[in-house]
């Protein structure tokens, strides 16, 4: 679709025309009529098919020219790397406009960037932490905000900036409200709430490639500790699972899940190349086939090896490894002769970005498969009414409770080091000492 239909203010087209550019992408012409519209949009798309440039267009569209003294227009990113590149987009765009902007995260003198915004400012691009705290300090006023944006909403989460994000819309005017996510799971949905009725746009793009692939199934699960149940019930079927191989990202997190798993079947299960001698491991994965009562082998990324799948029934990615390409290799068809096996991935909602990245460059859909029953969900929030007092924060049950809170999941552990143990795994750090 060419520029000139997405009804583009002319200044805006000018500079486009400029930059060499007189084709929308795909997405731009997907979610940029909607912006138009002044509908509540989220956008839901992949790495790299225009996100942040739908973001410049749409806003630099909707202000046209420099007007007040305070920002009408605020965007969130995760960090400051992000603010950079997305300043980067507008400064391109923004040649003909002349609008003003600022980006504000945290490393940088607040006093400064406070000052900056009194001068008189269009945009403003920030970290969900600095903005609240200039927000408390008086030096953000956003009473005449047109559109409230975020941008990688994903990694917002991911980073835990939900708090922020909640407590700057509870004071928000009316305006328009965007979102430009890579996923959409639960997290993220409890953390866009506020938005009203939102039109949601999802964006598939065409696979450069297709590779041939072993059927990947996928299983979306809130937390590790639910990881944790859902692999001991799905290892409980010993007639299905005869032969499995877990990957995982480290070799601490083979002996926390050898401890959780021999629990329940002592003797069959095993790590490759263990850091302790007293948990069974085995040197190779042939060694391990050969075996005839061990039936599951953990193996950690760090270590992996080339393998021979023959006589494995079942890979399980138990957690997902930034390193995209380690995955892939393990699923492509031509590393397996008839039978193969099956992949199934657990993936939190967290992980799903990696997991989206997977289907991406390989060509090929995750199957999601629905949780089975008898599986004990670790935390599970639909059970639990939460009250919230007027600033938005939760209730404690017991008033005498204080400060009291439950651990979060990534500080929750069901493993218990001993010295000796600490000692083996980590060397002189955890050693006992003999002085009285």
């Amino acid at each position: 679709m060419s520029l000139d239909k997405l009804k583009l203010s002319k200044q805006l087209l000018t500079s486009l025309q400029e930059s060499g550019l007189t084709d929308a992408l795909p997405l731009q012409s997907k979610v940029i009529p909607r912006i138009n519209g002044g509908q509540g949009v989220v956008c839901i798309a992949p790495e790299g098919c225009g996100k942040s440039s739908s973001i410049v267009l749409s806003v630099i569209n909707r202000l046209k020219f420099p007007f007040e003294e305070v920002p009408r227009a605020l965007i969130l990113v995760p960090d400051r790397d992000r603010a950079t590149l997305l300043l980067e987009k507008f400064e391109e765009f923004n040649t003909k406009s002349g609008l003003r902007i600022i980006t504000v995260y945290a490393g940088a003198g607040i006093d400064g960037q406070r000052e900056a915004i009194t001068e008189g400012v269009d945009i403003v691009i920030g970290t969900p932490d600095r903005v609240l705290a200039l927000y408390l300090k008086s030096g953000l006023n956003i009473n005449k905000l047109q559109q409230f944006i975020l941008d990688d909403a994903e990694l917002i989460v991911k980073q835990g900036l939900q708090t922020q994000v909640h407590q700057i819309t509870l004071s928000l005017p009316k305006c328009q409200h965007l979102v430009f996510t890579e996923v959409y799971h639960e997290k993220l949905e409890r953390m866009i709430s506020y938005i009203e009725n939102p039109v949601m746009v999802e964006f598939e793009p065409e696979p450069e490639t297709i590779l041939e692939t072993i059927p990947q199934l996928v299983y979306q699960v809130p937390n590790y500790k639910t990881k944790q149940n859902l692999l001991n019930l799905l290892m409980s079927e010993t007639d299905t699972y005869r032969k499995v191989l877990i990957f995982v990202k480290t070799r601490l997190t083979c002996q926390n899940l050898f401890k959780s798993l021999d629990r329940r079947f002592p003797g069959e299960v095993a790590i490759l190349k263990p850091l302790v001698y007293e948990h069974q491991g085995f040197k190779s994965v042939e060694e391990f086939k050969k075996s005839a009562k061990c039936r599951i082998l953990l193996i950690a990324n760090e270590i992996e090896q080339f393998i021979n799948y023959t006589d494995i029934q079942y890979i399980l990615h138990f957690d997902l490894s930034t390193d995209i390409e380690q995955y892939i290799e393990r699923v492509k068809i031509s590393n397996f002769t008839d039978p193969a096996p099956v992949s199934i991935t657990f993936s939190t909602d967290i992980e799903l970005v990696i997991s989206r990245k997977i289907e991406v460059m390989t060509g090929n859909k995750m199957v999601v498969e629905p949780l089975p029953p008898g599986l004990v969900i670790q935390g599970d929030r639909k059970k639990k009414v939460v009250e919230t007092d007027s600033k938005g924060f939760e209730k404690s049950a017991d008033p005498n409770q204080g400060a009291y809170h439950e651990k979060k999941a990534t500080n929750a552990k069901d493993y218990n080091w001993g010295w000796k143990e600490k000692n083996k795994l980590f060397g002189k750090k955890y050693k006992r000492s003999n002085k009285k």
